[in-house]
């Protein structure tokens, strides 16, 4: 975990994060850095991109969903004002949660900057939740933000 308001701590993790992808460890990171609903993909933070860039190593994107009957399973997300343990009871007394695991093409531009590697993940997490027959939320950047990185 990255210590919120501490200074360079998601600097330090990226170089942490780097020497271990180095060795062939796996690491991974929720760059949004909150939690939605699951029907809208928020910004990405780019700092801990810097890792694979600097590793030279891909980023596997992965598009994570609650499906419910509803539409994302109320007991799934992690919003709103409710505590952590809130939200861990209310997990643990509900009968099942469906999890949808979305594997996305693997992203890897060495050369590219760390905000441009954020974006293009984020694309393919933002269109495989777009796909989803329960999605209602759509980011109205998304598109433009898609044709800025293709023109770099």
């Amino acid at each position: 975990f990255i210590e919120r308001g501490a200074k360079d701590a998601a600097s330090m993790a990226a170089k942490d994060m780097a020497q271990h992808m180095l060795v062939g460890q796996n690491i991974v990171i929720f760059p949004e850095a909150t939690t939605t609903d699951g029907r809208s993909v928020k910004r990405f933070h780019a700092r801990l991109f810097a890792a694979a860039i600097e590793a030279a190593v891909p980023v596997l994107p992965v598009a994570i969903r609650y499906p419910h009957v509803t539409g994302v399973n109320p007991s799934a997300p992690f919003i709103n004002d409710h505590g952590f343990v809130w939200h861990l009871l209310n997990v643990l007394s509900t009968e099942s949660i469906d999890v949808e695991l979305t594997f996305l093409p693997l992203v890897f531009s060495p050369d590219a900057p760390r905000k441009v590697v954020a974006e293009m993940s984020r694309q393919q997490i933002l269109r495989s939740i777009e796909d989803s027959p329960h999605t209602v939320a759509k980011d109205a950047d998304s598109r433009s933000n898609l044709r800025n990185i293709q023109h770099l």
